[in-house]
């Protein structure tokens, strides 16, 4: 039987993808109809991405509302059960509302004088609160308040950005591994995960609630963007995907600059180990320079007496990474699969690497560079490094966990449905045949979402007919008499 190898020389990382033909071949007959079921696996998958962001939208809505009785308690409670800094962040969306008009609620942000005693500050740039600019100009001039109460129209926006995250894990998911089966298994991993994947149901207004789903579509256009032979119209409206979402983050969260800086150290490793071309980025030291002494302060770089930084490091929430995090990761399998993917990948690309730096190589170590270059496509080798440096950071800082964690998920399954990964296992164990890797690929994947839910759907109708509600009348008395 005919088998087709790489030419010598042609990098790995150039050969169009699987499905990168017209048609489909089988002992060198073309068989018609393939472009027609790639698209039938194209729409089935992306009714099933879309289906479960929805539904992780909804269950997510359900949880908030079963665990205060949203709906029944009354305008004051609502506002009182955004606790800490939420609170302040819904106050300048209250603001912006009550306000006579737009201009007079956007003068009064970017020259305000009360939250800061003796200070007057933009809180459009201090706070990042030009998603609750945006939200309240949208409610004025739709006229939303025939249907909405201000309030719900502001949690169900983040709710339904939960939707728009897990559909950005999903397609990234899809694009690293081929196959939708892999999407599905990062978002139920995500859900079953969501202790530590997000907190969305309890601190709603909270920046990273606006910035990760944003940061997620990010990540997904990159990992696309750097997949073969794409046509120029699809290159151009990627490239422009990813400018609009690196914008939106940079104005949705006061930590967007370390996040971009990291990126760009992503790009600037894979590109000086001739893994994939690009760079970028900018950082606003003037409005966010807390954060920079904060984190001056956190590593032992020097003592500060800035207020907002040693606020940062009295939180426990910008402490070390808890070690019951990994015991939770464990029990739904997800670290388990994501140090095994990990593990493979790293050795790839530290073999990759290390020939790309050698320069020239033997017939032998050619070989064996063209399998582990298969395997490390650059979006594969982006997200991997993407992965690593961002699990530091996490392990680091607790709060960062959220941004680690869900792309661990997406790590993991990808892996898990990957065939180049499956087959360079089997061809170093000797066991290699193209049926034993789509067994692999298909079946692996199949058995842990049977496991996640035998094991968590209980649980999760547990969650869900859970009834309680906010209690608070101490909190309620004090603002009623302020009032």
């Amino acid at each position: 039987m005919t088998t087709v190898r790489h030419r010598k020389g042609i990098k790995a990382s150039e050969v169009p993808d699987e499905l990168h033909g017209k048609h489909w071949k089988l002992d060198g007959k073309v068989l018609p109809g393939g472009k027609v079921w790639k698209k039938v696996s194209l729409i089935t998958g992306g009714f099933v991405g879309i289906s479960l962001g929805i539904l992780t939208s909804v269950y997510v809505a359900t949880l908030h509302e079963n665990d205060l009785w949203f709906s029944n308690i009354k305008e004051v409670e609502r506002e009182i059960s955004f606790r800490t800094e939420c609170g302040l962040y819904y106050s300048y969306y209250k603001q912006m509302l009550q306000a006579p008009s737009i201009q007079t609620g956007l003068h009064s942000l970017i020259y305000d004088n009360k939250t800061e005693s003796m200070r007057t500050i933009n809180i459009l740039e201090r706070m990042n609160v030009y998603q609750e600019v945006v939200l309240s100009i949208l409610y004025r001039t739709f006229h939303i308040k025939k249907f909405l109460e201000p309030i719900y129209f502001y949690i169900y926006t983040l709710f339904g950005l939960q939707a728009v995250y897990v559909v950005a894990l999903y397609i990234t998911s899809w694009l690293l591994s081929g196959t939708w089966l892999s999407g599905v298994l990062a978002a139920f991993w995500y859900v079953t995960n969501r202790v530590d994947t997000t907190r969305v149901e309890f601190t709603i207004p909270l920046r990273e609630n606006w910035a990760l789903p944003i940061f997620a579509v990010q990540v997904a256009a990159i990992s696309f963007l750097f997949r073969p032979h794409l046509r120029p119209a699809h290159e151009r409206l990627t490239l422009l995907a990813v400018f609009i979402s690196t914008f939106l983050f940079s104005l949705a969260w006061q930590f967007n600059q370390f996040m971009l800086l990291i990126q760009a150290l992503v790009l600037f490793t894979l590109d000086s180990l001739d893994f994939l071309p690009r760079g970028k980025k900018i950082l606003n030291l003037e409005s966010d320079e807390h954060i920079f002494k904060f984190l001056k302060a956190k590593f032992g770089f020097g003592a500060t007496r800035d207020f907002d930084a040693n606020l940062y490091l009295c939180e426990e929430a910008f402490g070390l990474l808890p070690f019951d995090t990994f015991t939770r990761l464990l029990d739904t399998l997800v670290f388990y699969a994501y140090m095994f993917v990990l593990f493979v990948m790293a050795m790839a690309a530290a073999v990759v690497a290390f020939q790309n730096l050698r320069g020239s190589a033997n017939n032998k170590s050619m070989d064996k560079l063209q399998k582990c270059t298969m395997l490390l496509k650059p979006g594969a080798a982006y997200n991997l490094v993407h992965t690593i440096l961002f699990g530091c950071l996490a392990l680091s800082t607790m709060r960062m966990k959220y941004i680690w964690t869900s792309h661990l998920c997406v790590f993991a399954a990808s892996g898990l449905c990957n065939s180049d990964m499956w087959g360079l296992i089997l061809k170093c164990v000797r066991l290699y045949t193209p049926q034993r890797v789509s067994v692999m690929r298909y079946l692996t994947p199949v058995l842990i979402l049977l496991y996640l839910c035998y094991k968590f759907w209980p649980r999760m109708m547990a969650e869900l007919s859970e009834l309680r509600e906010f209690y608070d009348p101490d909190t309620v008395e004090l603002m009623n008499w302020i009032k």
